[in-house]
């Protein structure tokens, strides 16, 4: 809340601080771009996070958590001005200023993400169901990083890129060139293709096979038809349906393999 009202200037500064630290606990690269690196961690932008304190507060305010005093300064909602029937009587109405000390006001600045909020996070009855449905509002539904679970952390960095679409592959370089073994070296053709690694690959294979078989996930039938696409989606992203040690166990997996094959040698 503190730098609710900074300037335009000094919140994307503060916004690039906070994208470098999430690159770094990434270890991905500098250009990758932020969106898919904040998701990734489960991080919000610092704007959405400061709205989301503005608003715990303003709800405090609103249902008299604090004190009397601040109550007084609620701007009045839409059904308290006028006598109509309006679909969103709750929201409250600003006064129209074009002053900055007026327009950057907390009074000012608070309701106005507020009144763009679902009816059931509205009307939340006490402070702490508000502050778990804003919350999950502004984080997402999905708010596990089980995927930066490892033992090896570059190798769990290097996991990460992989996730977001950024990786050190050849065919991701500007100067393109295949791999030692004359293939196009494509993540697929890594992970699931290369003679190179076909020990490596096989142990990897064997423990994700393992896995989802001996958590029900999928039966022999089922996963002899898996799609190539699915394995690497799961080897990167885990399966919804897995518990927390069974996916940490197909990662840890994963970064013994690319430890292994000694393709990212210089960067594990």
């Amino acid at each position: 809340m503190i730098f609710a009202n900074c300037s335009t200037l000094d919140s994307a500064l503060l916004e690039n601080i906070h994208t470098k630290a999430a690159k770094i606990i990434l270890g991905c690269f500098r250009t990758t771009r932020n969106a898919p690196v904040l998701s990734d961690l489960n991080f919000i932008p610092l704007y959405n996070r400061r709205e989301l304190h503005l608003l715990l507060f303003f709800y405090k305010i609103k249902t008299g958590l604090t004190s009397p005093v601040l109550h007084s300064f609620l701007p009045q909602t839409l059904g308290e001005i006028s006598a109509y029937s309006f679909r969103h009587a709750n929201n409250f109405q600003l006064p129209l200023s074009k002053r900055s000390p007026v327009h950057n006001s907390f009074f000012n600045k608070a309701p106005v993400p507020g009144n763009f909020l679902p009816q059931y996070i509205k009307l939340s009855s006490s402070f702490a169901a508000f502050k778990n449905r804003i919350t999950l509002f502004y984080h997402g539904m999905n708010c596990n990083i089980w995927h930066l679970q490892g033992s090896n952390p570059s190798a769990t960095s290097l996991r990460c890129v992989f996730r977001l679409g950024h990786s050190p592959l050849n065919i991701n370089m500007k100067s393109f060139r295949q791999w030692s073994c004359g293939s196009t070296e494509t993540l697929e053709h890594l992970l699931l293709q290369c003679n190179l690694t076909l020990h490596h690959r096989h142990l990897l294979l064997l423990t994700l096979k393992n896995t989802l078989l001996n958590e029900k996930i999928y039966n022999q039938p089922q996963y002899s038809i898996i799609r190539n696409k699915t394995l690497i989606h799961i080897l990167l992203f885990g399966h919804p349906k897995l518990s927390f040690k069974p996916t940490v166990v197909i990662f840890s997996a994963l970064s013994r393999f690319l430890k292994n094959s000694w393709r990212f040698k210089s960067l594990i």
